[in-house]
C-alpha cells in the first residue's frame, strides 16, 4: 500500500509541474481555499479613511449640478435631532428625547392676530362681518361708538382675567367721557383724554394685592385703550369701595 501511495504522490508531482508550481500535498490533497484565486477581502474597507471634500463638478455631472460634501449630524428642526443623545439621564423622559421644536432659543414667536371688519350699507346701518346689524335708536357719532368700544373692551378684558382666577364678574354700572382738541404735539385733532369708571362686584372678592393685579391686567389687556395715542385713565368701583389699579 505504501508502494502504491507514493507512486500516486510522485505521478501528481509530475502533473505539478506541468500546471506550474500548484503545491499539490497541499493544495490537491487537503481541503482547503487557494488564496491567489480569491479576491482580496474588504475591498471597501478604504472608504473609511476618506474625508468631506470640497464640492466639485464631477466629469460624469452632464446635468451642471455641483455635488456637496456630506456634514455629519445635521439637525433638521423637527421633531427629532438627527443622532439622538444616548447619555444617562434622569428627567421624566425616556433618553434621546430633546425639544419638539428647532433648539434656537432666538426663533422668533409668531403673535396671535385678531381680525374684525365693519360694513355700511347704504341706508346708513352698520354690520359685522357675520352680518349682526348695530340697532340704535338714533344715530352714534364715531366718537360715542369709540366710548362704547372701549368701555365693553374693558369689561372684556375684566372677564378674562377673573375667569382665570376664578372670580365672577358682575357689572353694575359703568361710563366713559373723552376730550377732543387740537394736539400739541402735531397739530392734529385727536382724542387726547379718556376717563373711564366700571363699578363691579367681584365674588369671590379677592386681597387687596390681587385685586390691584387683577384690574391691572384688565386696564393692560384692552385692545381699544391700548390703542389710543391718549392712555385712558379708569376709575374703579368694587362693592361699593373705590379702588384705583395704579
Amino acid at each position: 500500500m505504501r508502494r502504491l501511495w507514493r507512486a500516486r504522490v510522485a505521478a501528481l508531482r509530475r502533473f505539478d509541474r506541468r500546471l506550474g508550481g500548484v503545491d499539490v500535498d497541499r493544495q490537491l490533497l487537503e481541503p482547503g481555499v487557494d488564496q491567489r484565486l480569491e479576491p482580496a477581502p474588504k475591498l471597501l474597507a478604504r472608504d473609511g479613511r476618506r474625508k468631506a471634500r470640497p464640492a466639485r463638478l464631477e466629469l460624469d455631472g452632464r446635468d451642471r449640478r455641483i455635488p456637496a460634501a456630506v456634514a455629519a449630524r445635521v439637525a433638521l428642526c423637527l421633531g427629532q435631532r438627527s443622532e439622538p443623545p444616548h447619555a444617562r439621564s434622569v428627567g421624566p423622559s425616556p433618553d434621546g428625547a430633546g425639544a419638539l421644536v428647532c433648539d434656537d432659543a432666538g426663533m422668533a414667536v409668531k403673535a396671535k392676530e385678531l381680525r374684525h371688519a365693519v360694513e355700511l350699507d347704504p341706508g346708513g346701518t352698520l354690520r359685522t362681518e357675520d352680518g349682526s346689524a348695530l340697532n340704535t335708536a338714533e344715530p352714534w357719532t364715531p366718537e360715542h361708538l369709540l366710548l362704547a368700544a372701549l368701555l365693553r373692551c374693558s369689561v372684556k378684558a375684566l372677564r378674562y382675567h377673573a375667569d382665570r382666577a376664578g372670580i365672577d364678574v358682575k357689572v353694575d354700572s359703568g361710563g366713559a367721557a373723552s376730550l377732543v382738541t387740537k394736539r400739541e404735539s402735531d397739530g392734529r385733532y385727536g382724542v387726547v383724554g379718556v376717563d373711564v369708571s366700571l363699578d363691579v362686584e367681584l365674588d369671590p372678592r379677592p386681597s387687596v394685592d390681587d385685586l390691584a393685579e387683577l384690574l391691572g391686567k384688565a386696564e393692560r389687556d384692552c385692545f381699544i385703550g391700548a390703542s389710543l395715542r391718549a392712555e385712558p385713565s379708569y376709575h374703579w368701583s368694587v362693592g361699593g369701595v373705590s379702588f384705583e389699579a395704579s
